[in-house]
């Protein structure tokens, strides 16, 4: 008999497990107050702008279907490491965003990372 013992995984901090957590709330609730702003600065319409918070909507739940999927296959880590890629480049790209079609575009690809 064998008095090994199993070495257990390090635990993440918990501030990574906030943010991970968090940044669908994030990218909602920064963006809502926002909308008068975008339209006027982009010249866009209303339903222009609504598409930015819709598709950020749609492929947050898309993402979380897919991701769970892959988190099953690879492990939790890489899948969250992609994903906050994937949200920092949408945040990035629409914070540079020069038209209303990139915008949704970012938005959406920040959606898919959240």
């Amino acid at each position: 008999m064998s008095n090994s013992r199993a070495i257990a995984p390090a635990r993440p901090p918990i501030w990574v497990l906030v943010l991970a957590v968090s940044g669908a709330n994030i990218g909602v609730s920064l963006l809502s107050p926002a909308v008068p702003l975008i339209r006027q600065g982009l010249v866009a319409t209303a339903d222009q702008v609504q598409l930015v918070l819709t598709g950020f909507m749609m492929a947050l739940g898309i993402g979380q279907l897919i991701a769970g999927t892959l988190s099953d296959r690879f492990g939790r880590r890489p899948v969250m490491l992609v994903g906050a890629t994937l949200f920092l480049l949408g945040g990035f790209g629409a914070f540079t965003a020069a038209s209303i079609d990139m915008l949704v575009f970012m938005r959406i690809l920040q959606g898919a990372g959240a």
